[in-house]
Parts: structure tokens; C-alpha cells; sequence
């Protein structure tokens, strides 16, 4: 796999469990279909610790990466991400998850680079 396809996926995974940890905290967000799809139905109602471990791993994982310029952005939002996800803070986000927040309602910055 190439960088570029592992940070892509890692991104993927990252909103996915997103979406899945602010859904469970909100029961109540109404958000289109459009943002639960097989992976984010993988970890609804999983405990958070579980979640914010799987977080804590990709994260670790993206730190294992070299660093190419050419996915520098991709991963510093990807790391944002990551840690909202771990903490569950959800105030700042980038890219697709910021979307999601917006559309969920969050009081929620975008902190996307590049």
C-alpha cells in the first residue's frame, strides 16, 4: 500500500469513528444517512474506551509513517482528528468529520490545514 493509500484509509477510519462515538454521546443529533455507512455501524455502541484505544492506534500508526510532504497536510488533519476522537472533545475538526459535526450541530471549529 502505498502513503498515500494508508493515510487516506486511516482518515477514513478516523471519521468513521468519529461519527460513531459523537452519534452514541448524541443519541439525539439528526444527521443524514449519508454519514453511517458499514464501518461507522461497526463501532456504534462499542464502550469509549474501545473507541478512544482504536484512536490512541491510529494515531501511533500515522507516527510510524514517514513523513513526505506530499501527505503532510492529510496527516496533521488526520492527527486533529484523532485526538478530538480520543477525548471526545469534538471542538475542532477537519475535513469530512467537520462536515458531520456542522450537520450533527457541534459547536465545532474547523481546523483544517492546507
Amino acid at each position: 500500500m502505498s502513503l498515500r493509500e494508508e493515510v487516506n484509509k486511516i482518515s477514513r477510519e478516523a471519521q468513521a469513528l468519529g461519527v460513531a462515538r459523537y452519534l452514541d454521546e448524541h443519541p439525539d443529533a439528526n444527521v443524514s444517512d449519508r454519514w453511517v455507512d458499514a464501518e461507522v455501524e461497526r463501532w456504534r455502541g462499542r464502550p469509549v474506551d474501545e473507541i478512544a484505544a482504536e484512536a490512541r492506534r491510529l494515531l501511533d500508526r500515522l507516527d510510524e509513517l514517514p513523513m513526505d510532504e506530499s501527505v503532510r497536510v492529510d496527516v496533521l488533519n488526520a492527527q486533529l482528528n484523532l485526538h478530538n476522537i480520543e477525548s471526545g472533545a469534538f471542538k475542532g475538526a477537519a475535513g469530512g468529520l467537520y462536515d458531520f459535526l456542522r450537520e450533527a450541530g457541534a459547536d465545532v471549529s474547523s481546523f483544517d490545514i492546507g
